[in-house]
């Protein structure tokens, strides 16, 4: 392990948080004001992001 200027910390982060459950028309609505680009969604309106 010499050979290695940076060793990875030896943990885990984790973040556990609740996750907002929407509407159909409330996510119709806020990929509209986005312009139908899913990259500009606000970050709490995303459910799972598998990029």
């Amino acid at each position: 392990m010499e050979n290695f200027k940076h060793l990875p910390e030896p943990f885990r982060i984790r973040v556990i948080e609740p996750v907002k459950r929407t509407t159909r028309a409330y996510r119709e609505e806020a990929i509209i004001k986005s312009g139908m680009n899913p990259f500009l969604l606000d970050s709490e309106d995303v459910f799972i992001d598998l990029l």
